[in-house]
Parts: structure tokens; sequence; C-alpha cells
């Protein structure tokens, strides 16, 4: 079940599927590939997306990042020193100086869409994180949220036999805030797990390895 190379373009793909949700057992079937190489591809996605913003994947996208690199560089450039000066900025101010800037180059097809605004943050992100993260390894480089889990909420909808009724409920608004954390080899610490009660009545040992509570 694999190839003996996959391309740039096709590596970005297996990255943005793996983002998306999917397994990489799923991605093993849709691109015929090992297991192994799948883990690399997404411990490298980094390197991958550098190499791919570069213009180094054949196709239609790079080709249009090419296209498109002085209005990129020319309204980054802007933004880097309008933040210099804490001047603030929001998502049509970018977009209405790449039009500036097209105009400017004698460029009637860019049209500095909210698809192209997407691509300049996300272009930007990966540039320089890349540069932030590249002295260190995988195993070292952490990223954590936080979310709400309503532990006692039973599902808002369910599956029904023909001519029963069905009745809404009250759902409980009882909650704990969990933190999660994990690092880009695929390692996750426990969850740190927090609640209004001190100490909660019932909890498994696991739990109180790391609950905390607070007002």
């Amino acid at each position: 079940m694999s190839k003996i190379c996959l391309s740039l373009n096709e590596k970005i793909k297996v990255i943005e599927e793996i983002e998306k949700g999917n397994s990489i057992k799923s991605s093993m079937n849709t691109f015929k590939y090992g297991k192994t190489k799948i883990y690399n591809i997404i411990k490298n996605k980094i390197k991958i997306r550098e190499e791919w913003l570069k213009g180094n994947g054949k196709s239609k996208r790079s080709l249009k990042k090419t296209v498109n690199d002085e209005i990129n560089k020319a309204v980054w450039d802007w933004f880097v020193k309008a933040r210099s000066k804490n001047i603030p900025i929001s998502g049509p101010m970018p977009q209405e100086k790449s039009k500036d800037t097209t105009i400017k180059l004698g460029n009637t097809d860019f049209k500095g869409s909210n698809d192209w605004l997407e691509c300049f943050r996300k272009r930007q992100y990966f540039m320089e994180s890349s540069e932030l993260i590249k002295d260190y390894n995988s195993d070292c480089i952490y990223n954590c949220d936080k979310t709400g889990l309503f532990f006692r909420a039973i599902p808002s909808k369910t599956l029904k036999l023909k001519g029963e009724q069905c009745k809404d409920g009250k759902l409980s608004k009882e909650r704990i805030t969990v933190l999660l954390c994990g690092n880009m080899a695929g390692e996750l610490e426990k969850p740190l797990v927090m609640g209004k009660a001190a100490m909660p009545n019932k909890c498994n040992s696991e739990l109180l390895e790391t609950y905390r509570g607070q007002k």
C-alpha cells in the first residue's frame, strides 16, 4: 500500500486531509501510502508547507502565488509598518491596499478577494512560525487550547421509530473546562480539568491527578 514517492502537492493534500479530521487509516486508503510515511509527512508538515509556498509545488495554485508575489510582499511590508506604529488593521484594509498595489503594477486580473485575504494570512503565519521553530525538534513544539465539556448533557438529536412522540427536555448546563495539550510528534499530555467544586464527589483516579477547583 505504498508509492515510491509523493509529489509536493500530494503531500499537501495528505496534510489537509488529516487537518480536516480524517484518520491516518483513511488517508492511507485514499492516497495508497504506508502508515509510517503518512506519519513522516505530518511530522514534517511545516517544512513541506514552506517548500510548497516557495512555489516548488507544480500546480496552478503555486503558479498563482508566484504571479501575486509582488502584491503579497507590498501588502506585508505595509502591514508591518502599520503595526509598528500601533495602527489597528481590520480585514478590508489589506484588501484595499492590495487593490491599490495592483493598479500601480498594472495587474488587471487580481481582485483582492476574501479567498486571497485568507491565503495571505495563512502564508504569513506559516512563514513566521517556520522561522520561530526551525531550531526545535517536533517533540519540543507544543500547542494547547481549552474547551468546555457539558458532562451531563444528553444528545440534542436522536433516532426515533415511526409514529413515536419525541419531546424536548432541558439540557444540563453543568460543565467543566478541559485544557488539551500535545506536541508535533503526536505525544499528548494528560488533560487539565477545571471545575467549580474544590473536589468532585465522584471522580476516577486519573481525573484527580489533573483536576483543579476554581470559583
